[in-house]
């Protein structure tokens, strides 16, 4: 369910298995009443329960896998709950795998539960933590499972290296992003990664070469921007942890054009629905209740091609000026907006497929791979 972004070293890190019980929908009506003023129906949401909200292995050595551990995600709450993503992070992401994601982009109907089941396999020696981030609809979202854990070797401590799982490389440079979602003009992200028993915090710098025009590396690992150009680039990341431990990792990235309208042989094929919304609500701040829409605009996407336009507006945000909003799709982020006067409108962002079973979330902080805030507003693309 991805769009155009850029591949994180973390997009595969923490697949998951959701398993849903119960039945997939749930109805809520209110009663009508007789002569006279009817009673305000009752207020309704739903509400997340986690069991456990934190899970323990045993130690386990390094490249080897335990055997499944079970989170059991309920809605106890009175009306269906829609979880709009996950986030996974945490220190050492990578440790802990695997299966299908089932329930994201789904309702689960009031007294129902997903299942999540989560192996540990350590790819380093040492104490290892991650977490997996549920963004739904209840007021306390997101709800975060902490999944902790020790490596062991007989070979003694790995050292520290830059992740490069799941990146194809060559001659030792690895690529960073998919060339055909990489777009000019397109908000683009990606968090670099460690393996290795270390010691967080971590520094980034760029030892060499040049990133996108219009992209940074932050000192957090985190790459973001619009880039401006198109090309292929080439840089070298240097880590540096709390003991002094350093590793570099040279990458390159491909910025390609945006896409062409579609040609006539994919306007002949089955076309998506024109348009697609999602309405953005979130709890009130400071007596103040936000509001906003996204608008996914599908005329240019078919069965045989095309891409999605997404726009998103804020209303009525009671936030000072020049606060700074995260917009995310499902959990990953395709934009920044600035706060003026309580809203604001992020810049168009193109996905290469449909938003089906998809939902935006907008945070107050960018994704810091600790994510556990609430979001200012949030909704599903229906």
């Amino acid at each position: 369910m991805s769009g155009s972004r850029i591949a994180t070293t973390l997009a595969t890190a923490l697949i998951v298995m959701f398993t849903c019980a119960g039945p997939a929908l749930a109805s809520h009506g209110g009663g009508g009443g007789g002569g006279g003023t009817a009673p305000p129906p009752p207020t309704t949401a739903p509400v997340v329960s986690l069991t456990p909200s934190t899970v323990t292995y045993a130690s386990q050595a390094v490249g080897t896998s335990s055997a499944p551990q079970t989170v059991t995600l309920t809605n106890t709450g009175t009306a269906s709950l829609f979880i709009n993503g996950m986030s996974q992070a945490g220190p050492n992401p990578l440790d802990f795998a695997e299966g299908n994601d089932f329930c994201v982009g789904s309702l689960v109907a009031v007294g129902a539960s997903c299942t999540l089941q989560v192996s540990f396999t350590p790819t380093a020696t040492g104490p290892r933590t991650a977490t997996i981030s549920v963004i739904d609809n209840a007021a306390n979202s997101p709800q975060v499972i902490t999944f902790t854990g020790t490596g062991t070797s007989v070979n003694g401590p790995t050292p520290l290296s830059v992740d490069t799982t799941g990146l194809t490389c060559n001659a030792g440079v690895c690529q960073l992003g998919i060339p055909s979602e990489s777009l000019v003009k397109n908000f683009s992200f990606a968090s670099l990664a460690v393996l290795g028993q270390t010691t967080p915090p971590f520094t980034w710098t760029l030892a060499g070469g040049v990133l996108p025009p219009g992209l940074t590396l932050f000192p957090n690992g985190q790459i973001y921007g619009t880039p401006t150009s198109a090309g292929t680039f080439t840089f070298t990341v240097k880590v540096t942890d709390a003991n002094g431990q350093t590793a570099t990792q040279p990458f390159s990235m491909t910025i390609s054009p945006q896409p062409p309208p579609l040609t006539p042989a994919q306007q002949s094929c089955q076309h998506a629905p024109g348009q697609t919304t999602a309405s953005l609500s979130g709890p009130a701040i400071g007596g103040v209740t936000p509001g906003g829409q996204a608008i996914g605009d599908q005329s240019q996407l078919t069965a045989c091609g095309g891409f999605t336009t997404i726009t998103a507006q804020v209303k009525n945000v009671n936030l000072p000026n020049g606060t700074v909003l995260w917009v995310t799709l499902g959990g990953e982020p395709i934009g920044r907006v600035t706060i003026n006067n309580g809203a604001a409108t992020m810049p168009a962002w193109i996905a290469m497929s449909s938003l089906r079973k998809q939902g935006i979330s907008i945070f107050r902080q960018p994704p810091t791979g600790g994510l556990s805030q609430t979001p200012i507003l949030s909704g599903p693309f229906v």
